[in-house]
């Protein structure tokens, strides 16, 4: 028998691939000393740590559970219980992780195998709580972490807090996370991109814009620096780590409206991940693409390209690795797309699948109201849309409202889409385009005095504003209800309008003081004459002379036909005389506008279903043409025109010769000679 190998050797032979990252190597040792000593808890801690090296989460998991059943290892009730923790959040059974994390935390003994296993687990359970959505509690346990001393520059923290406060739309935590990243922007590129993700869900791209270029400068710098990193110039260009803040670079493009630009760098990416199989790119970045070019096309364009890009984006693999708000998106435009190509029953079971996640979303109930409508399910519609907005917080009710305001108007209930329009919260109902959207309902349901009403409503809500905005937004408004009150012929109200532009916003507004002298002369004229004083005169009337037009000639006036006739000529006289004094160069800008004037074009209809840029083989050019006149049957009539058509059964020819005459028949010419000679016969005999 040889000797029985020592175990302390084999631990050093442990260490040696541990250092050397040799972890199957290291698992096959650990494995001897277990056989040697099946009892051993540093084999079975080494065991595991080489399992999750290799990936391998369930077979740590069975592992723990074969351990603690076997009994034979001297193990504390939380030993190895962030391991299996970690497990459980890899496999992504986020719930079965947080019951474990929440039993180690209650019970206090901590055994992370870290220097500070408390952090270690609460650590992993802000992780778990963001891949659940619950990013305020998420948020809480990185606030906690970076309150200690020892942890307030972390920079993976800040990182992550910033994370959790964007994903959740946590407003005034948000910005208290800014205020503690602002001075290690420069430190870490992931902070610089995590502020330009802030920036862009308050709307200001231009300084997102600023702070991607700073961070794609600290990514460049971090990868030259790093020994791994073996690429330079155009090759560190396309790296994988910088494919995120592509991305997103895109997207403010896109925001901006510069769509061809936005679309060449996601497709530039997308292109990147299929040549380049050495360097990975993340998947949430690939799905982001996909599903932003998606976003890219024009309704009715390139449908078949968005399925197959929708679809990729949309795989179950992504499900947990994409923040909510991400799968939302991709989940709502796959629903959108399949609608577009009027794929319904898909649509509906896309809607089914995501509707468990997203059932508080208000464009997934508005998309559900739509396949109701469309079945002509209209009363289901509306019951859907009404249960959602009741459903749904006060601030997220204005797109529900909207859709139910549209529905009412398909239906002509203009009365009830004006309710429908006041349940807007107020400061969305006051604002210049939907106001004027409530206008119009008043107005088409001839409820005038309701539009007034509202305006009067709208023009109060902004009067006790003081900012810039307010003034401009008033200013558009009181001009809005001073038209309605002349139209209404409410001259005392247009008047008060119109004065309080000239008055409080703007003292030159040539449109109010028109407004205002036109109003006041049918109520008040010395108003009227007050503010026609301050109206200049055009130019047109400042170039005529007074004592002229006192001297000059009445035109002479004629009734009836000749009048007419007269002012024709007049007219034709005085076009006649405008061209012969005019200059060549007017005479050409004339010429130039009317042809500027093109004719409307007409906009392609194509049949259902067909998608231009994938159009697929031509049609048949003699679908038209009756079957015996086309190509094809003239081939098959060649080939059966040898044949005998009819016959007695079982004549038939072997010989295509034999079917031929041997000569030429006289039948038909012996017969016309002879009627001929009877028919000459008979007029002879006539004669005689």
């Amino acid at each position: 028998m040889g000797d029985v190998a020592d175990p302390g050797e084999i631990f050093n032979a442990i260490d040696h691939h541990f250092e050397r990252e040799e972890f199957e190597e290291a698992l096959a040792k650990c494995n001897q000393v277990l056989d040697l000593s099946s009892e051993d808890v540093d084999a079975l801690r080494c065991k595991a740590f080489c399992l999750l090296q290799l990936s391998r989460w369930t077979a740590v998991l069975d592992l723990i559970d074969k351990a603690r059943k076997s009994k034979k290892f001297d193990l504390k009730k939380t030993d190895l219980e962030f391991e299996k923790a970690y497990c459980l959040y890899r496999l992504n059974r986020f719930n079965e992780a947080l019951q474990v994390i929440q039993k180690v935390t209650n019970a206090g003994d901590f055994d992370g195998g870290e220097d500070d296993p408390e952090q270690c687990f609460a650590k992993l359970e802000a992780q778990v709580r963001y891949r659940m959505g619950d990013y305020g509690k998420c948020r809480d346990i990185y606030e906690g972490l970076l309150e200690d001393e020892d942890n307030a520059q972390d920079k993976m923290l800040i990182v992550n807090l910033l994370a959790a406060c964007i994903s959740g739309n946590l407003g005034e935590q948000t910005a208290q996370a800014v205020d503690r990243a602002e001075g290690h922007m420069n430190d870490s590129y992931e902070v610089a991109f995590n502020m330009a993700c802030t920036l862009i869900e308050k709307g200001d791209l231009t300084g997102a814009q600023d702070i991607l270029k700073t961070a794609q400068e600290l990514c460049r710098r971090e990868l030259e620096s790093d020994e791994d990193v073996q690429a330079e110039g155009e090759e560190l260009d396309n790296h994988p780590e910088l494919a995120s803040i592509k991305v997103q670079s895109a997207f403010i493009q896109q925001r901006k409206g510069d769509l061809d630009g936005a679309a060449q760098i996601y497709n530039s990416v997308l292109r990147q991940h299929r040549e380049d199989e050495d360097h990975e790119i993340d998947v949430t970045v690939l799905a982001v693409a996909q599903n932003n070019l998606v976003a890219l096309k024009p309704e009715g364009k390139s449908l078949f390209d968005s399925l197959k890009r929708i679809n990729v984006a949309s795989k179950e693999s992504l499900e947990h690795k994409l923040t909510t708000k991400q799968a939302a998106a991709i989940a709502l435009n796959k629903c959108l797309v399949l609608l577009q190509a009027g794929k319904m029953e898909e649509c509906r079971r896309a809607l089914q699948a995501v509707q468990p996640k997203f059932s508080t979303h208000p464009r997934f109930a508005i998309i559900n109201a739509y396949l109701q409508y469309v079945d002509k399910k209209t009363s289901k519609a509306e019951e859907i849309l009404r249960t959602a907005l009741e459903a749904a917080p006060r601030e997220k009710t204005k797109e529900l409202v909207l859709a139910l305001v549209e529905f009412k108007m398909s239906q002509n209930h203009f009365s009830e889409a004006v309710q429908a329009m006041r349940q807007l919260p107020e400061e969305s109902l006051w604002q210049p385009g939907f106001l004027s959207v409530a206008v119009s309902l008043y107005q088409r349901a001839k409820d005038i005095e309701g539009a007034a009403q509202m305006l009067e409503g709208a023009i109060q809500y902004w009067a006790d504003k003081s900012a810039e905005e307010a003034e401009s937004t008033l200013e558009k408004i009181l001009h809005t209800s001073g038209e309605l009150c002349v139209k209404l012929r409410r001259w005392e109200d247009a008047t008060r309008h119109f004065k309080m532009i000239l008055e409080k916003i703007d003292g030159t507004d040539r449109k109010a003081a028109c407004g205002l002298v036109a109003a006041a002369s049918y109520h008040d004229d010395d108003l009227a004459e007050t503010y026609a004083d301050r109206l200049p005169l055009p130019a047109s009337v400042q170039r005529f002379d007074p004592e002229e037009l006192e001297f000059a000639a009445l035109p002479k006036t004629y009734r009836g036909k000749k009048a007419e006739s007269t002012a024709a000529a007049a007219a034709a006289a005085a076009d006649a005389e405008a061209s012969a004094s005019a200059t060549d160069g007017t005479t050409s800008a004339a010429a130039a506008k009317r042809k500027a004037v093109k004719k409307r074009k007409r906009k392609i209809r194509y049949p259902k279903n067909f998608d231009p840029e994938n159009p697929g083989p031509p049609p048949d050019p003699e679908r038209w043409l009756p079957k015996h006149e086309r190509s094809a049957f003239k081939k098959l009539y060649r080939r059966r025109k040898d044949q005998i058509s009819r016959g007695p059964q079982g004549a038939m020819p072997t010989d295509a010769n034999l079917a031929k005459p041997a000569g030429p028949s006289t039948a038909r010419t012996e017969v016309a000679q002879e009627h001929t000679a009877q028919r000459h016969k008979g007029k002879k005999g006539r004669k005689k």
